[in-house]
């Protein structure tokens, strides 16, 4: 004889079925999830250094970056250092890749890179996106002129960005809506950044959190 579930398990069922399943964030269907190695790079004094295993917690007085497994926390504190980036091992010069990630940044950070696209014909970079500019609240650029989100500052926003190596497009989404489109650099070995990286002063340090980091192809 089989037996009736009773009815608050039914209900229970029906909400997970509903509610409860992990959504998937990524822009558009058919993508299959990466996970591809990463580095950490950082700069003194004009020279870049490779952190092959990235470290839970990095501080040299000039950068800093850390994790607590779900937060990653990068920070320019001087000038002598322009960047402290994630490199992610994703290389490829054709096809579909997609980055997403939830970036917060502080006040007063200004004209940082927080995202980019490596690898062009004339050029050493795709994509570049960047943040802050003290405008609107802090804003989100393609490059630093073409806003594509303002009111940023204080907050978590979602950034997607697609590359069509193939056709040589690059496509942006902030928190789920079409924020524009652009022509790469022409065909190159590429592969994704995200953290800071840019020019500041000594006073005010630059500040770029990411969390919930995915990458994917197809």
């Amino acid at each position: 004889m089989r037996l009736q579930k009773p009815v608050w398990i039914w209900v229970m069922m029906i909400a997970l079925l509903c509610f409860g399943r992990p959504s998937s964030a990524q822009v558009g269907d058919g993508w299959i999830r990466d996970k591809p190695s990463v580095v950490l790079h950082h700069a003194a004094h004009g020279r870049l250094y490779i952190e092959r295993r990235v470290p839970g917690h990095f501080d040299d007085g000039l950068a800093h970056y850390d994790t607590d497994g779900v937060v990653e926390t990068f920070i320019l504190h001087k000038a002598a250092s322009n960047r402290v980036e994630i490199r992610v091992n994703n290389n490829y010069d054709r096809g579909m890749r997609q980055f997403e990630g939830s970036v917060w940044i502080d006040a007063p950070t200004g004209n940082e890179s927080i995202m980019q696209i490596f690898g062009g014909s004339a050029h050493a970079t795709a994509a570049m996106f960047r943040a802050g500019f003290n405008a609107n609240g802090g804003e989100i650029r393609h490059g630093s002129r073409q806003t594509i989100a303002s009111g940023i500052y204080g907050k978590w926003v979602r950034l997607n960005v697609i590359h069509d190596a193939d056709i040589g497009m690059v496509s942006a989404y902030v928190d789920g809506k079409f924020a524009g489109r652009w022509k790469d650099d022409g065909y190159a070995t590429h592969y994704f950044k995200y953290g800071a990286y840019g020019t500041h002063d000594d006073v005010h340090p630059a500040v770029v959190k990411w969390k919930d980091v995915s990458f994917y192809y197809r």
